[in-house]
């Protein structure tokens, strides 16, 4: 259409300016093509404003997954416009990961909290406090924390992000650059390690699982969670190791030790996220 219209005049319906092309070149105002008033470009419409997503997230994701770091090295040298922002693209794979995943990695729910974190002792006796100060049972408690805590989890998980943007720092603290370009590491990373981790990982082994079980095989004696968790470090260590050749220009074998130290680094960032998103939570439910 652009190409039709673009040596063409027309008069700006919004202030009555005369210009060449799509654009008013006074105020911006668009010349409508008739076919954007189809239903299948009211279609698309309808599902861009659904999913907040457009051609720049299929490019970026695409991308992402094919070249982890190359989208943080052009946003980092200042080609911005082609791509999806960091942020928008992590707060779009974050939704994904609250309505499809199952997983207890980032929502956390209580008995997680009571029982399997380094501090759980600590945990538990706030709790008990809490119950027989509001004299409620745990069962109705543990209704009313998770409903908060996975709420809370969506909007805090940029905390997460934060603390991987520090160790992330910590790691290249020799290369010249911003702490806003860590961070835009830090949020493709965190974009992807959730995506594949915790997104396309569990759908895959929910449907291998049916289909295995479908055949009358459990794979029940193999997939428990030490595997789960080698499965993670290693995609987290593939992830880091190619945005540091690709942002940080490092050689096979610093990248491989970078990736490999970094591993601590998420182990304790997660267990600082989910202590304040504890703690936050415990506070206002």
């Amino acid at each position: 259409m652009e190409t039709e219209v673009s040596n063409q005049q027309h008069t700006c319906k919004t202030c009555q300016n005369t210009f060449p092309g799509v654009y008013c070149n006074r105020c911006g105002e668009k010349v409508i093509d008739p076919k954007e008033k189809s239903f299948r470009y009211f279609l698309g419409n309808v599902f861009n404003a659904i999913t907040f997503v457009d051609s720049k997230f299929y490019r970026s994701l695409k991308l992402m997954l094919l070249k982890p770091g190359f989208v943080s090295s052009q946003i980092i040298q200042g080609i911005r416009t082609p791509y999806i922002k960091p942020i928008s693209m992590f707060f779009i794979v974050n939704l994904l990961y609250f309505l499809m995943a199952s997983s207890d990695t980032y929502n956390t729910r209580l008995d997680s909290q009571l029982n399997q974190m380094p501090y759980s002792k600590v945990v538990r006796g706030i709790v008990e406090q809490k119950i027989e100060k509001e004299n409620i049972s745990l069962d109705v408690f543990r209704v009313r924390y998770e409903q908060q805590s996975t709420s809370l989890a969506k909007l805090m998980l940029i905390v997460f992000v934060l603390f991987t943007g520090v160790f992330i720092l910590f790691l290249n603290m020799r290369k010249k650059l911003y702490f806003y370009d860590h961070l835009t590491v830090s949020l493709e990373f965190n974009a992807m390690f959730i995506f594949i981790g915790n997104v396309v990982l569990h759908w895959f082994m929910f449907l291998l699982i049916k289909f295995i079980s479908w055949m009358g095989i459990s794979l029940d004696q193999y997939l428990t969670d030490p595997v789960y968790t080698s499965i993670a470090v290693i995609i987290a260590m593939t992830i880091l190791y190619f945005m540091q050749r690709r942002v940080y220009q490092d050689s096979v074998v610093w990248s491989l030790v970078k990736a490999l130290a970094f591993i601590p680094c998420l182990a304790m960032s997660i267990i600082a996220y989910r202590v304040i998103l504890f703690f936050v939570t415990i506070l206002t439910v």
